[in-house]
C-alpha cells in the first residue's frame, strides 16, 4: 500500500507523534506505550471518519 502521507497528530505531555492513517504505522515521534496503544485503538474505530474530515477540510486534496 502506497501511502497517501494523511497523519494525524498525538500529543502526550512533551511527547509527541504523528501516524499514518491508511497504513496504521508510525510516521515519526513518540508516545509512551500505553498511550500509543490508545491512539492505534482509536484510529482502529476512526480511520475513515478522520479521513473524510480531512478531505472535508482539504478537497482539493481528494
Amino acid at each position: 500500500m502506497v501511502s497517501t502521507g494523511l497523519r494525524i497528530h498525538a500529543n502526550y505531555n512533551e511527547h509527541e507523534v504523528l501516524i499514518d492513517i491508511e497504513r496504521r504505522q508510525i510516521y515519526s515521534g513518540y508516545l509512551p506505550n500505553r498511550q500509543l496503544m490508545q491512539v492505534f485503538n482509536w484510529l482502529a474505530g476512526n480511520a475513515d471518519w478522520a479521513l473524510e474530515v480531512f478531505y472535508e477540510l482539504n478537497p482539493d486534496l481528494k
